[in-house]
């Protein structure tokens, strides 16, 4: 991919030479028995990193349907959680519901005609997440630098029958930053600092832009005045959590459900200084922001922090399809989501 033309990474690249999908690293059974339990936030919210950044592969790809493309009698691949897919020009690790859940089949397919339909209800969610969230996404595996533009374009249907009232947000494509640890070990708590979002206007459903941004450090020590130095509880060390400010960039138009609607957007991470968005709904654009402060200042704080889990995972990177979800409380029952993609570019 690299620096390839957005047009050479079309959709009709994976036609040509086959859609290609292969197993990607899964942690270890109790290592997601204990992420699962665990309602940790931060925690819960930046494992989505390790299944977009790791090179190795299950041991049997082709066993267990945790490992292995699952392909229906018409050629379309359901692909599990987990596994890296060849598509639109670039490479992607799968996140979505895990073959495990009772009752529960795969939530994305890959049609022969490349278009990927997504299709998930209230509890369809990734191995990491808490059951407030609903999720089925491709995580882009490239990382890009702070000085870095990333460009995606594709169109997107929202169907008819989605049923999407007591959400508190539907994103269909976002840029991630940095899925960074302290010292101790522990994620750094941050929103993805782009996203382009379905809302709900006064007439129906609209497209918004939105973004956060810091450049402060994300937590701080609490300190004990008596002796000056860092406050302790049950469980350790006390930080102060900080969390960046969330605003709405350039405007929102209608979308409308059962149609196909083009998406194309720019985005160059500041980390938390002077970055740019662009975005367009079919031909509109809906934000065009130079100078604009992006991301978090926390990679350029924590690169070199070392802990004991490993290296420090810098750069931002790409994710398109279905991340929706509640603050508080889990989805009501009846919750429905269907979405189409096609025409996939992707380029820098």
């Amino acid at each position: 991919m690299g620096q390839s033309l957005l047009e050479a990474a079309m959709l009709a690249v994976n036609l040509a030479h086959g859609l290609h999908i292969e197993a990607a690293a899964i942690l270890p059974p109790d290592f997601r028995e204990t992420a699962i339990a665990t309602e940790n936030r931060a925690y819960l919210d930046q494992m989505a990193a390790l299944g977009c950044s790791s090179a190795s592969a299950c041991a049997n790809p082709a066993g267990s349907g945790r490992c292995a493309s699952i392909a229906a009698a018409d050629g379309t691949q359901t692909p599990p959680d987990g596994v890296a897919v060849d598509y639109g020009g670039a490479r992607w690790n799968v996140q979505t519901s895990y073959h495990g859940w009772p009752g529960e089949t795969g939530s994305l397919a890959i049609q022969p005609d490349g278009i990927v339909s997504i299709a998930a209800r209230a509890g369809n969610r990734a191995w990491f997440d808490p059951t407030r969230k609903i999720r089925a996404e491709f995580c882009g595996r490239e990382r890009f630098s702070e000085d870095a533009e990333i460009h995606l374009k594709f169109k997107v249907r929202l169907d008819a029958s989605s049923v999407i009232s007591g959400l508190d947000w539907i994103i269909i494509a976002q840029i991630h930053q940095a899925d960074m640890r302290y010292a101790d070990g522990a994620f750094v708590e941050a929103s993805p600092p782009f996203a382009i979002a379905i809302v709900q206007g006064p007439k129906g459903e609209e497209l918004a832009v939105s973004g956060e941004t810091a450049a402060v450090p994300m937590r701080e020590p609490e300190i004990d005045p008596p002796t000056g130095l860092q406050s302790n509880g049950p469980d350790g060390p006390k930080w102060i959590k900080r969390f960046a400010p969330h605003r709405q960039i350039g405007i929102s138009a209608p979308f409308s459900r059962g149609e196909w609607h083009e998406i194309e957007f720019r985005f160059r991470d500041g980390h938390g200084r002077a970055g740019a968005v662009f975005v367009s709904l079919d031909g509109a654009v809906l934000a065009d922001e130079k100078g604009l402060p992006t991301g978090y200042s926390y990679v350029d704080d924590l690169r070199n922090t070392p802990f004991a889990g490993g290296p420090q995972l810098i750069g931002s990177y790409v994710k398109f399809g279905l991340y929706a979800g509640k603050f508080e409380g889990d989805p009501p029952p009846n919750v429905f989501l269907q979405l189409h993609f096609k025409d996939v570019g992707f380029g820098s």
